[in-house]
């Protein structure tokens, strides 16, 4: 199904029907919309750099041994890490006392 079609059905349940709504109520409707797009939006619940940039670690929790694939991450301690697996065993060693910064070297 078109996303205009989709759109549009949501807009007329939402609304009602355009010819018995009075103007006012349109423009609350319309103006409240946009407060929950800019409320929610993803840039409005993005916070820090560090959230940007959070790292999964279950994958690597069971592993013994990091392949020495060479995929730099720079860590928020100043190290910079091989590759994830090894910056999630230092990251498990120091109980959580550091994240990553970015990817590539610091």
């Amino acid at each position: 199904m078109c996303l205009c079609v989709i759109v549009t059905d949501i807009l007329r349940d939402f609304f009602g029907r355009f010819d018995k709504i009075s103007l006012t109520s349109l423009w609350i409707k319309v103006i409240f919309i946009i407060l929950v797009f800019a409320f929610y939006s993803e840039t409005a619940l993005t916070k820090t750099s560090s959230y940007k940039h959070w790292i999964e670690c279950g994958p690597y929790s069971d592993v013994k041994t990091c392949m020495k694939e060479y995929h730099p991450v720079c860590a928020t301690n100043g190290h910079t890490y091989c590759n994830k697996c090894f910056l999630c065993g230092a990251l498990k060693k120091s109980g959580g006392k550091f994240t990553i910064a970015h990817y590539g070297k610091c």
